[in-house]
């Protein structure tokens, strides 16, 4: 797993793009603890597989529409996008999308959450812009793709392709990264996307994300530790969750749970069996229906699910 980007790790980044035109310390000082990753880019065609789509995605999808058709739905309603639209997901909810065999998409995702797992923008439903809002967003997006030698294909392993023991390459890509996911924050807040809070308010709430976060693990909730650990009793953990987050502590722990077995999954280094064992599943039966009741894919297809 590769780790957070770092505030000076990216200036050290810059170095090997020195004309890039965005104030780093601006953009990415209030967002110095947080877990910033890149899952995937690409422009080109989408596989025939992904042409209709209904998956929760944990991660945030930025799409500029290059050639239609393309519908998202949003609040229960489908809406037509048009060539030059720009769609900017949130992270954590499901994404509802038809596409066709001639739909071209200039995409990214990126990971952007705080260390107990809450994502960094307050972004409820997707933001729908005309592309004559966004051209700031398309000139980067285009060099993080070309660095990423990505193409079409590239959908079907998202994220950083292994870096070449090049370190100016790879700090090249991780600077066109650094201005993309910078100026889309930019872009975002300028159009009254705010960043969430990196606490819920709640010590005792932020606990429970924290372990939930560093732990995450199938099964049911510790709710008997954690009234003994922080005098709240799981009526009362509900009412602060729906109060603070918007969302249950069990969706939560899912998300984060998606996470972390989506990256084990793409780094290919552990099988179904083990990846079941280690985040407490009862066996690989009960993993697989786990992973498809939440996202509507078995395992073997949850790395690059959602990477459109």
């Amino acid at each position: 797993m590769r780790p957070p980007i770092s505030l000076e790790g990216l200036r050290h980044s810059l170095d090997y793009f020195p004309h890039m035109p965005l104030n780093i310390d601006a953009v990415f000082e209030p967002l110095e603890h947080a877990d910033i990753r890149l899952v995937f880019a690409y422009r080109g065609a989408v596989p025939e597989s992904s042409h209709r789509f209904d998956l929760m995605v944990s991660f945030y999808t930025w799409w500029w529409v290059e050639h239609g058709p393309a519908r998202i739905e949003i609040d229960h309603r489908w809406i037509t996008l048009e060539p030059g639209a720009v769609v900017l997901f949130p992270a954590g909810g499901r994404k509802h999308h038809q596409l066709g065999p001639e739909t071209r998409l200039l995409s990214a995702g990126f990971q952007a959450c705080w260390p107990g797992g809450r994502p960094c923008l307050a972004l409820g439903r997707p933001l729908v812009l005309p592309g004559s809002e966004a051209g700031e967003l398309r000139r980067p997006a285009l060099a993080l793709c070309r660095l990423l030698d990505s193409d079409p294909a590239a959908i079907e392993s998202p994220g950083f392709p292994p870096f070449e023991p090049d370190l100016a390459r790879a700090c090249r890509a991780r600077a066109a990264f650094l201005e993309f996911v910078g100026t889309l924050f930019r872009w975002a807040q300028d159009r009254g996307v705010g960043l969430d809070r990196q606490t819920t308010g709640d010590a005792r709430l932020d606990g429970i994300l924290a372990r939930l976060a560093a732990s995450p693990r199938a099964g049911p909730l510790p709710y008997d530790a954690w009234e003994k650990t922080f005098g709240c009793s799981r009526s009362q953990l509900d009412r602060l969750a729906a109060a603070r987050l918007g969302a249950t502590l069990r969706s939560c722990r899912d998300r984060l749970l998606l996470d972390a077995i989506r990256r084990d999954l793409h780094a290919g280094d552990a099988t179904l069996k083990e990846i079941a064992a280690r985040y407490a599943f009862a066996d690989p039966a009960h993993f697989s229906r786990w992973v498809r009741r939440q996202t509507g894919v078995p395992p073997g297809d949850l790395a690059t699910a959602g990477a459109i």
